[in-house]
């Protein structure tokens, strides 16, 4: 019976796992603009390494979307196509050169103030909460699982 892919050895380890990451909402500017994440993370340090996968999920345990399409060498990534209102959570797995992946960072989670909360930070106000209603003004920076 042949071996399963995954069951298979790696040519070369594995990149080491990416350390750090975490959201960051930009500051409100003078009119609400389309909401954005800004993601950083510590490099890894691998040899081999080519770039880094972004993924992003709607619930803490929900399916991961990979966001960019080719690995991306900046340890920053902008997600843009976020909705006030949600809360997304996000990880980033380093890739090789020969298409390995690390295992993911630590899981990190952004929420995206609703609209209202928005206008009242441009504006200088502070908004009335609605019922459930909570703002992020960054993460708390993940450490690598070991």
């Amino acid at each position: 019976m042949a071996a399963s892919p995954a069951a298979r050895p790696a040519r070369h380890a594995p990149p080491a796992q990416p350390a750090g990451a975490k959201p960051a909402l930009p500051a409100p500017a003078a009119k609400p603009s389309k909401p954005r994440v800004e993601l950083a993370w510590q490099p890894s340090h691998s040899p081999n390494l080519m770039g880094y996968n972004v993924y992003r999920a709607e619930s803490p345990t929900g399916a991961k979307q990979l966001l960019n399409p080719t690995p991306i060498p900046e340890t920053c990534y902008e997600d843009r196509d976020v909705q006030r209102g949600r809360t997304y959570y996000y990880a980033v797995r380093a890739v090789a050169a020969d298409g390995s992946l690390s295992p993911p960072s630590n899981q990190t989670t952004a929420l995206i103030p609703p609209a209202s909360a928005a206008r009242a930070a441009a504006s200088g106000r502070r908004a009335a909460p609605t019922q459930g209603e909570r703002h992020v003004h960054h993460a708390t920076d993940l450490a690598a699982k070991r």
